[in-house]
């Protein structure tokens, strides 16, 4: 009896693990999939819609907005979509392919860095914009715009080069196992403390939230002082989209980053069956953290009429109405 105890004892953790497992994979599948597509059909838009237009040649907050969904779209792709393989369908590339186990993060971040940091230059321009002072409404021009879009783009790039010397697929002597884990401790502390925690979650939040704040503040003295004048049509258009996006990072960044702040700080050393129970849970948070990157469109078309009107005009499948002189 006491051999047969021991048995069931034995098997049950293991057993345990498997269930967890099943409900990993169906967690990501079932929200993954909805948002990856939702995000590659609104950022599509998105790049449509501002190339036809072509307000990113003299309006900043254009340029940045369509930077950041060329940059969410790739992300969307190569971060949630090759996710969804692996932990949903088992086709894990970077277990096959060094080159991928070496770029695979390295791609994600790039893009993962830019679209915060073009998320939170939005968020800046529009403080400058609806400034009453004249000195800080000249800090938004289109010149400086493109300066800082490149500047960060290549300092993002040389950030995460490094990763590519510190990264490499271990296989095992019999070839059975096969990790893609990074092969030095320092760095991978540096990439937990201060690329996950600080550089994608904290100094993002801040920002944005912050900035937000101000412009908001800034567009009741508009009304307050009756200068609403001083705001272009375009301008006010840019602004109202981007306040209305901080829902979207109160919904899905907030969560993710208390989750990040958690996980990356206490979620270590547990027994198999808890760390597995909170990988579900981790996992669900870093989904819910690509829907940042999924409905900026869907946050500009229900915050701007004039966007609406202009999304219709540009998708292929608006007809224009053509007036003609109907014989009396």
């Amino acid at each position: 009896m006491s051999s047969l105890n021991s048995t069931l004892s034995s098997i049950s953790p293991s057993t345990e693990i498997v269930r967890f497992q099943f409900i990993l994979r169906l967690v990501v599948a079932v929200f993954g999939i909805p948002i990856l597509f939702v995000g590659i059909l609104g950022n599509t838009i998105n790049i449509l819609t501002f190339l036809k237009l072509g307000h990113y040649r003299r309006n900043v907050c254009s340029l940045y907005i369509l930077s950041r969904s060329v940059f969410d779209l790739i992300l969307l792709i190569t971060g949630l979509g090759t996710r969804i393989l692996s932990q949903s369908f088992g086709i894990d590339f970077t277990l096959t392919c060094r080159l991928w186990c070496k770029l695979r993060v390295p791609v994600i971040y790039i893009n993962t860095l830019s679209s915060y940091t073009f998320l939170c230059l939005q968020s800046i321009d529009a403080f400058f914009v609806t400034s009453l002072s004249v000195s800080y409404r000249q800090k938004s021009n289109i010149q400086a715009g493109r300066y800082l879009l490149v500047s960060f783009i290549v300092i993002w790039i040389l950030e995460e080069l490094v990763y590519v010397f510190y990264q490499d697929l271990i296989i095992s002597s019999d070839g059975n196992s096969r990790m893609c884990v990074p092969i030095n401790s320092t760095y991978a502390k540096y990439r937990i403390y201060v690329v996950y925690l600080f550089l994608t979650t904290i100094v993002p939040l801040v920002l944005i939230i912050s900035f937000d704040i101000l412009t908001y503040r800034h567009l009741q003295m508009h009304s307050l002082q009756r200068q609403r004048q001083l705001l272009s049509v375009l301008a006010r258009q840019m602004t109202m989209m981007t306040l209305f996006h901080i829902s979207a990072v109160f919904l899905f960044q907030a969560p993710f980053a208390a989750a990040q702040c958690y996980f990356l700080t206490f979620g270590l050393n547990k027994e198999p069956v808890r760390n597995a129970q909170e990988q579900i849970i981790q996992q669900f948070f870093n989904i819910l953290g690509y829907g940042i990157y999924a409905t900026s469109f869907y946050c500009y078309f229900f915050s701007s009429k004039r966007f609406r009107e202009q999304v219709w005009s540009v998708l292929p499948c608006h007809q224009p109405a053509v007036n003609r002189i109907q014989p009396t």
